[in-house]
């Protein structure tokens, strides 16, 4: 069987919330932004499948991660990192060259990481990454979302994160699946991404 993976983000702001989407020009395949006053809000996916994001997507990332990083900017997302420990900002000694350009990255660009607890597994794969320590007030693990219904195996959470400037308060749904076998011939599936 063949496997295929649909991946994308997604970002959603309240009708009440004054918000300009945003647009980085960047190769880096899942990332969507908007403007909140002169907060620039950035939601990021990263997989790890290279088949389907191809060799260059770390790079990409991190070009995308220093584009931003002159801005107000408060960036969330899947990065998919298990090598990574928090609390020293390291990177630990069985991490790949990705997981060290990307700690590097974050460390020359200032960003400043506030997720302290894993929101699934043991690592923090999660991250709510800024230039300011106060920006972020509170992050909140609201639930682990358990399995799936429509994917073999998930691993889905929730998490919400206080933003007291502009008065924001941002939910993170995030929802992972392993790659699904492809459909029978009969089937026919729809994808707003291409794979």
């Amino acid at each position: 069987m063949q496997e295929t993976e649909e991946v994308g983000v997604l970002l959603y702001v309240r009708d009440s919330i004054t918000a300009t989407e945003f647009h980085v020009d960047s190769e880096f395949g899942d990332h969507v932004w908007c403007l909140i006053g002169d907060l620039l809000v950035g939601i990021i996916y990263r997989s790890i499948n290279s088949q389907i994001v191809g060799l260059d997507s770390n790079k990409n990332l991190l070009k995308l991660m220093r584009e931003v990083s002159s801005k107000h900017v408060l960036i969330l997302g899947d990065f998919n990192y298990p090598e990574i420990d928090w609390s020293t900002y390291s990177a630990l000694p069985s991490a790949s060259q990705d997981c060290c350009e990307f700690i590097s990255t974050v460390e020359d660009c200032f960003f400043y990481q506030h997720v302290t607890m894993p929101t699934r597994g043991a690592p923090i794969l999660d991250l709510v990454l800024s230039k300011e320590p106060d920006l972020v007030s509170n992050v909140q693990i609201i639930s682990s979302l358990g399995r799936s219904q429509t994917c073999n195996k998930s691993s889905n959470s929730q998490f919400q994160v206080q933003v007291p400037y502009p008065q924001v308060q941002v939910q993170v749904h995030l929802k992972r699946a392993s790659p699904s076998p492809s459909p029978s011939p009969k089937s026919k599936s729809k994808s707003s991404r291409k794979k």
